[in-house]
């Protein structure tokens, strides 16, 4: 097949036979996009890095909690009450800020590469439950990575020597007509015919065996290497008369039935074609064969399978075949071959078979000679066709060759029925017989697809698999070396009959390719050849529906390839930081926060009492609020001189010190008067050690430490956006729930 001239057609198509969607771009212009997608995607995998430490640092501050409880029995985290006449006094105790949590949040805040992770392990700060967290966090990424690092081996995967659509304008059947050739056209219309037989065979014998690494490449520009057909099916009845049966044993292969897709024709609705080809050797008795022996002593053998009529001398012969002599006694170290076909439009044509071999309507008849010239075999073999059963000692050779000892034509009959399908798989009928009906009373619509796999399976019977080649058509002669072959086995007939139906579906394949090329259209004209495909409105347009593997082209998987491209700036995107989309996440379990209950809130504000004096105000130790916490005062001058640096606003000066709060009664008390202490182990505590805040209202509502001050989780875009669809989601089957029960 000349492909240098062919092109493929560039852009964005769809395979219907596997649903893929294919980019097709040249071979260089594949690999440049190929190395953009491999940078890209590592770009990608640093914002996909910064996604899931983001989410880590979420569910660390989450779980880092420190709740504090409102029972009123004194825990490790709850605070004391402590009771006086007319009110109770509430300390709430704070737990200390624990080094491990913020050295972690820390961590994954700033994030880093897997070895600056891997070195943190070993970080003073965090405890050996920390650090499990962290080497799990480390073991999650390494997942992740390794994914991309595996994304990245595939990524070659996006890129296809194949498939592509065919781009040519030239496409078509063309065929030989004699009348406008004459004689010597055909002669040269004959050769192309050999050709094209003789290109089927390499092409069988290369791709339909077990090829090797210079044939796999010649069996990959086809859409399908090859054609799949069953093995060998042996039974012992007679395709015909039993009398006319040499064995009764019959090999049949049966194509299953194969879409046109796999011919390489594109269509969303395939049609689709089966074959089936059965072979039986012939009886060679009285009165099928008969001799005739002349005066000089030289037999002739008349095969008598039915008639012939010669159009050149228009006159019919009885017999089918004749062989003279014994073919031993002919020093060509070589097979002669002869076949005979029938053809399903005409039953009169050049070979007419005799009435026992009646063959299937719609079905074609191929019969084919063999015989055996001056040729040894190693081994003695019983084949029917190809038998060995006779010594011959060669020369000073001490063991005999063996040789075939009837000088009789083998002959082998075959029938070939093919039938051809609509995209729907109902719709079928012999590729001989007329199209059927529908309905209404009008012939079923075919598409052009149809036509092109139509056309393709012409001239593939079993007969245009050697009748141009002959005995050079024969696996048998490519085993013979001078006078010498190797040893047949008692099967051999089979085998061949195999490799014939393998050469009929490559003959199917390379057809495809030559119609849809249009590559018989140069000889349009003066070499006598008409394009029976002309009419558009009955054939269509057989243009641009034919895929292949075509050199120089490189098919990239389009959808995996935008992904892969957008990759890194939707990760880039989704990981962007909202700060103005706190508020969204801002709840009631804030790292270190626990919510007042608003019972508690509403048994506060309902409490009041006078504004204090200003020696009650300012007495040591003591905090006095009124009506809640709402007006408490802030500390007064003295209090906050004697309050280091760092403490203004309630903030500990020491990480690893217990902030306090007193919360004196909301009862009035007698001026001067320091309140009655319940408990004296309990004394008021010294100033450095109180802390009264101006924002008690705020750490009312929100009683819970941050244990991670300096650390806080900012939401990503992709946070919002998840908040957004849960928020829709919740609506709507609110929604759905209210109209049910309405």
């Amino acid at each position: 097949m000349n492909v240098s001239h062919r092109h493929a057609k560039t852009g964005r198509w769809t395979d219907y036979t596997t649903g893929d969607k294919w980019l097709v771009v040249t071979t260089t212009l594949g690999y440049i996009l190929l190395a953009f997608v491999g940078v890209w995607l590592s770009f990608a995998a640093k914002h996909l890095k910064k996604l899931l430490a983001n989410f880590a640092l979420y569910a660390h501050l989450r779980i880092n909690k420190t709740p504090l409880s409102r029972s009123g029995s004194p825990t490790d985290e709850t605070p004391l009450l402590d009771s006086q006449e007319g009110g109770v006094r509430e300390v709430v105790n704070i737990p200390k800020v624990r080094k491990p949590v913020n050295a972690l949040a820390k961590i994954y805040k700033e994030g880093g590469g897997f070895r600056d992770l891997f070195w943190e392990l070993f970080n003073r700060d965090l405890s050996p439950g920390y650090r499990f967290c962290l080497f799990g966090f480390i073991l999650f990424m390494s997942i992740f990575m390794i994914g991309f690092i595996i994304s990245g081996i595939f990524l070659a995967r996006l890129k296809a020597n194949g498939p592509a659509l065919l781009d040519s304008q030239q496409c078509g059947l063309w065929v030989f007509d004699q009348a406008r050739g004459g004689d010597e056209a055909a002669t040269r219309a004959g050769v192309r015919d050999l050709e094209k037989e003789m290109r089927a065979a390499e092409y069988a014998q290369n791709c339909y065996g077990e090829p090797d690494m210079f044939d796999a490449i010649q069996c990959s520009f086809l859409y399908r290497s090859r054609l799949s057909f069953s093995p060998a099916r042996y039974t012992t009845d007679c395709p015909f008369n039993n009398s006319i049966c040499g064995q009764n044993q019959t090999v049949t292969f049966i194509t299953d039935p194969v879409h046109a897709s796999e011919l390489g024709i594109n269509s969303p609705a395939s049609p689709m074609f089966r074959r089936r080809t059965s072979c039986t050797p012939l009886s060679m008795e009285f009165p099928f064969i008969q001799a005739q022996t002349d005066q000089n002593g030289t037999t002739t053998y008349y095969y008598y399978y039915g008639e012939k009529h010669d159009p050149q001398v228009n006159h019919t012969y009885k017999y089918t075949y004749k062989t003279t002599g014994d073919p031993f006694d002919r020093l060509a170290p070589a097979y002669d071959v002869f076949a005979y076909t029938t053809t399903a439009t005409d039953k009169e044509g050049y070979w007419k078979p005799r009435k026992e071999l009646t063959y299937p309507e719609f079905s074609t008849l191929t019969l084919i000679f063999v015989s055996s010239l001056r040729i040894l075999y190693a081994k003695r073999s019983d084949d029917p066709i190809f038998p060995a059963d006779k010594e011959y000692f060669w020369g000073e050779h001490r063991r005999p060759w063996f040789r075939n000892s009837n000088p009789r034509a083998r002959p082998l009959a075959c029938i070939n029925y093919i039938e051809v399908c609509l995209g729907d798989g109902k719709t079928c009928w012999p590729m001989n017989g007329h199209i059927p009906k529908d309905d209404a009373g009008n012939l079923v619509p075919t598409p052009p697809e149809f036509w092109l796999m139509y056309a393709s399976l012409l001239k593939t019977d079993v007969f245009n698999s050697i009748v141009k080649r002959l005995g050079r058509g024969l696996l048998a002669q490519s085993m013979v070396s001078q006078y010498f072959s190797e040893a047949l086995k008692d099967d051999h007939w089979v085998t061949e009959v195999e490799n014939l139906v393998a050469i009929s579906h490559a003959r199917t394949q390379i057809n495809a390719w030559s119609i849809a090329s249009g590559e018989d259209s140069v000889h349009e004209g003066k070499d006598g050849y008409t394009e029976l495909t002309k009419n558009k409105t009955r054939y269509g347009d057989l243009c641009g529906i034919f895929k292949y593997n075509p050199p120089g082209y490189a098919s990239i998987h389009f959808w995996p390839f935008i992904i892969v491209l957008f990759s890194f700036p939707i990760l880039g995107i989704l990981s962007l930081e909202c700060f103005w989309a706190t508020r969204l996440f801002e709840t009631s379990d804030v790292v270190g926060v626990r919510p007042q209950s608003a019972a508690a809130r509403d048994a506060g504000e309902e409490r009041s009492a006078p504004q204090p004096d200003d020696q009650t105000a300012t007495q040591p130790g003591i905090a006095t609020t009124t009506t809640g916490i709402h007006d408490a005062p802030g500390p007064s001058a003295s209090s906050s001189a004697n309050i280091p640096p760092g403490d203004q606003g309630g903030e500990p000066h020491d990480r690893d010190s217990v902030e306090s709060v007193d919360i004196g009664s909301t009862e009035e008390r007698p001026k001067g008067k320091e309140p009655e202490r319940h408990s004296p182990q309990h004394s008021t505590p010294p100033l450095d050690e109180r802390i009264v805040s101006h924002d008690l209202e705020a750490r009312r509502t929100t009683a819970f430490i941050n244990d991670s001050a300096d650390i806080k989780w900012e939401p990503l875009l992709l946070h919002v956006i998840g908040w957004a669809i849960g928020w829709a989601i919740g609506w709507v089957i609110s929604w759905v729930i209210s109209w049910i029960f309405r």
